[in-house]
């Protein structure tokens, strides 16, 4: 039988909890940086980029939620919307 003890150990707890936070640090990194790309990139820069990441979507399947939903919401972006404080 597994001794649960065991496997709580106030070490190996801690560890875990290390690990966890540096998996998530280094997960949010790249997740930083595009915000900030997206900020600084023109509205046709995103759409051009939405475009490219959904072309196969399209060809598979015109009518793909997930691929619409991207280009539609690019598509409606403004300057004053993207750099507005709210």
């Amino acid at each position: 039988m597994l001794d649960m003890r065991r496997l709580f150990d106030g070490r190996k707890l801690s560890v875990a909890f290390e690990v966890s936070l540096w998996l998530k640090g280094i997960f949010a990194l790249p997740e930083a940086v595009s915000g900030v790309a997206t900020y600084f990139a023109s509205p046709r820069i995103l759409l051009t980029l939405a475009l490219w990441v959904t072309r196969d979507e399209f060809a598979e399947d015109p009518h793909d939620l997930v691929a619409n939903f991207l280009v539609h919401t690019v598509q409606h972006l403004s300057v004053s919307a993207q750099r507005s404080p709210h």
